[in-house]
C-alpha cells in the first residue's frame, strides 16, 4: 500500500478500492468487488463464467472540497447450470 493514499469508508462493504487519484478538481476512486464467486439469482448456484464487463463512473459526495469520482467495473456472467445471464447489483 502506498504512503499518499487516504482512508475514506465508501459505506459500501462488497466493495474495495483498487486505486486512486487526486486530481486538480476531484478525487477518484477505483472500486470493485471484493469477491470471486457470484451467485445466479434464478437457481443460486455458484458456477459462472464472466461474460463481459463494463465501467460505470459515478459523483458521490464532496471530500476537502473536491468533487469525489468512483469508477466501478461491472461483470455480466453466464450461469453455467441454468444459463442465465445476469449482472452483480450494483449499490
Amino acid at each position: 500500500m502506498q504512503d499518499d493514499f487516504i482512508a475514506v469508508a465508501l459505506g459500501l462493504p462488497e466493495l474495495m478500492t483498487v486505486g486512486q487519484v487526486e486530481l486538480d478538481d476531484h478525487f477518484e476512486f477505483t472500486i470493485g468487488y471484493g469477491r470471486d464467486k457470484v451467485s445466479c439469482p434464478i437457481c443460486s448456484s455458484t458456477i459462472a463464467r464472466k461474460r463481459e464487463s463494463t465501467f460505470q463512473r459515478e459523483k458521490d459526495r464532496k471530500l476537502r472540497d473536491k468533487i469525489v469520482v468512483l469508477g466501478l467495473e461491472t461483470r455480466r456472467f453466464r450461469c453455467l447450470c441454468c444459463g442465465e445471464v445476469f449482472s452483480e447489483p450494483v449499490s
